[in-house]
């Protein structure tokens, strides 16, 4: 009885520790660029972290994607300037 109880528990459901990943799109969409840019960012090493599931499927953690987003939260433009005398240093496309 405990198997089928632990069995049915397990089916069809994610675990709750491995989050959804975002495609090129969804990812593009939520830093509110295209998605040429990102695949800009992704060549020079310079935007969130990614995970290449194969040659032609990347794919973005949400979690790094906000992380990325919160280190470059900026609090005044000082903040800005000195990141990167005013721009951000990364492309966009």
């Amino acid at each position: 009885m405990a198997q089928d109880t632990a069995t049915s528990s397990n089916s069809g459901k994610i675990d709750e520790t491995h989050e959804s990943l975002l495609n090129e799109v969804q990812a593009a969409e939520i830093l509110n660029i295209s998605i040429r840019t990102l695949q800009a960012w992704r060549r020079l090493a310079a935007g969130p972290q990614f995970i290449r599931l194969s040659a032609r499927a990347i794919r973005y953690r949400h979690s790094d994607v906000d992380e990325w987003l919160k280190a470059r939260t900026a609090l005044s433009t000082k903040d800005v300037l000195s990141i990167g005398a005013g721009t951000s240093g990364l492309p966009v496309l």
